[in-house]
């Protein structure tokens, strides 16, 4: 019972931290930039706004691991891999990140590992978002719901890359609907208990 009411407080706080605080940030962003062509990458380090990017890191890495690290030991099964990936390709978008980016060409390879390193460890630790859902829902009793829409986002997510490619846009919207994914899982599993 103990447990129960420790849950049904964290995801209060995590639904109320998604409304009151990562929300209105996205909306933020999206008026003071032109979130639809720039990335956040470029808006930290060309529009002299690094605090965009180091609020766009401490906003989104932490409650995003956090909800993982709950859907996996409470719902998926506690698996070591889910925290150890999580947790290197949290580390490598934040070095990613603070790569510098110049518009010199001097600076082309520099402006390469920063895409290839803020990329792949974005992917990959969407991938194991994406894996641990799956592991969540085979284990539960909307096992076929579940597993549709896990294989109608990945197309979605897909399309929007194309569509927007690495613009802040894709990235805000990307990062939203992961962590309202990941609170509507662990809020229903919570409620069917």
């Amino acid at each position: 019972m103990k447990i129960r009411y420790r849950m049904k407080y964290r995801l209060i706080f995590m639904w109320l931290y998604l409304l009151a605080v990562y929300v209105p940030y996205c909306i933020i962003m999206f008026y003071r930039h032109d979130t639809n062509t720039i990335s956040i990458s470029v808006i930290g380090w060309y529009t002299g706004g690094l605090q965009y990017l180091i609020a766009y890191l401490v906003l989104t890495l932490p409650i995003g691991l956090y909800l993982l690290f709950h859907l996996n030991r409470y719902i998926a099964g506690n698996y070591k891999w889910v925290y150890i990936t999580s947790v290197l390709f949290c580390a490598f978008m934040i070095i990613g990140g603070f790569i510098p980016l110049r518009w010199e060409e001097q600076y082309l390879h520099i402006n390469t590992i920063h895409e290839y390193v803020s990329i792949i460890s974005t992917i990959g630790f969407m991938f194991v978002i994406w894996i641990t859902l799956i592991i969540c829902a085979c284990k539960s009793t909307l096992k076929l719901l579940y597993l549709v829409l896990l294989g109608v986002y990945p197309v979605v997510l897909i399309v929007g890359f194309f569509i927007l490619w690495t613009s802040a846009l894709y990235q805000l919207s990307a990062t939203l609907s992961f962590l309202i994914i990941l609170l509507l899982v662990n809020t229903i599993a919570m409620l069917r208990r």
